[in-house]
């Protein structure tokens, strides 16, 4: 059953999945109300299941509803099961009491308009449902509260606790992991023998950012696994070219290794002009060309070690990981600790 890999989906070895397995098993038995945030494709309907699989109410329905799809003229029928001539749902019932007894997963809170706010506001306050409502919005929804898009008595309702799942590119080590859950489902959805992933292979998701996360690494093994042939046990590395592709783009993006070297050549030369007028003609770094050198020099100071380059740097963690993302550095290091590691 693919039920039996939901919690795995929480899958890991970093410390934030970590605590995200912790946090599953804290919120599951409790009856109050979820907001997840966090960026597009970062898992937070997964996360949902996750939590849903391991209450009390796993034996009843998880009913996940596309907010966006929803929002318009039949958002009453399909929701609630007014106007039943043109609910979705044979109109009867509706979504929110097809969830009785279980959980009703909101997907883009954020895109129902006020109105329809207002709908589920009346809803969550006065029916007999026994329904556990968790929401999810790329949105800061305090922000949209304050600007007024956002109804301040559904976000309390809905906000009883919040939950924040990160982008994949702050936590870069569990894509392994991950990679093989999903080789796994795919397998079993297919109907094929599972098979494996090259060493090559899995070094290029290892050193792609994943701008759209774990969804776009799911969609990405998904196809992978349809693709493969039958007679071949491996996927190897022609099935990720457009993610190889991509990684050669950024890399040109900011030059090769010598070009780049230049640049932290031009940095270290700083102090030696530094009493030398300068003319428009002098050739200078930029701001952006500086603080791209002072990382990568900083990284090699840490030897490749992340943590302790943002230490050096006076970073958090995370900020450091915002940096390494805006100077596309991440391919990068995974490459130097990756070549550090094999000595």
């Amino acid at each position: 059953m693919l039920t039996n890999f939901v919690f795995d989906l929480v899958a890991g070895t970093s410390s934030t999945t970590k605590q995200l397995r912790r946090r599953v098993l804290q919120l599951a038995n409790y009856k109050f109300n979820i907001l997840l945030s966090g960026p597009a494709g970062s898992g937070k309907q997964l996360l949902a299941q996750a939590i849903h699989r391991h209450s009390d109410r796993q034996d009843r329905p998880f009913i996940p509803v596309d907010c966006k799809a929803l929002s318009g003229p039949f958002f009453s029928s399909q929701m609630f099961g007014i106007g039943s001539s043109n609910s979705l749902l044979g109109g009867s019932i509706g979504c929110y009491r097809c969830a009785d007894g279980g959980t009703l997963f909101l997907k883009h809170v954020d895109a129902l308009t006020l109105g329809e706010q207002l709908e589920l506001v009346t809803a969550l306050k006065e029916t007999q449902s026994d329904v556990r409502v968790m929401a999810s919005s790329i949105r800061d929804l305090d922000g949209e509260v304050r600007a007024g898009r956002f109804r301040s008595d559904l976000y309390q309702l809905i906000s009883t606790t919040t939950v924040e799942c990160p982008a994949l590119v702050e936590h870069p080590e569990d894509i392994r992991p991950l990679v093989a859950f999903f080789l796994a489902k795919s397998s079993i959805e297919y109907g094929v023998d599972q098979p494996q992933i090259s060493n090559p292979a899995l070094a290029v998701l290892e050193s792609y950012d994943w701008p759209n996360n774990v969804r776009e690494l799911e969609e990405t093994i998904d196809i992978a696994v349809q693709n493969v042939e039958a007679s071949d046990a491996v996927i190897g590395l022609d099935s990720f070219d457009r993610i190889a592709e991509l990684l050669a783009d950024s890399s040109s993006e900011y030059g090769n290794d010598d070009e780049r070297d230049e640049t932290t050549e031009a940095v270290n030369s700083q102090e030696s002009v530094s009493n030398k007028p300068l003319t428009p003609t002098d050739e200078w770094p930029t701001l952006a060309a500086a603080e791209l050198a002072h990382i990568r020099k900083t990284l090699e100071q840490a030897d490749y070690n992340a943590r302790v380059a943002a230490k050096m740097l006076g970073l958090t963690f995370r900020g450091f990981q915002q940096k390494l993302t805006q100077h596309r550095l991440h391919g990068f290091l995974r490459a130097k600790a990756s070549r550090r590691d094999a000595v």
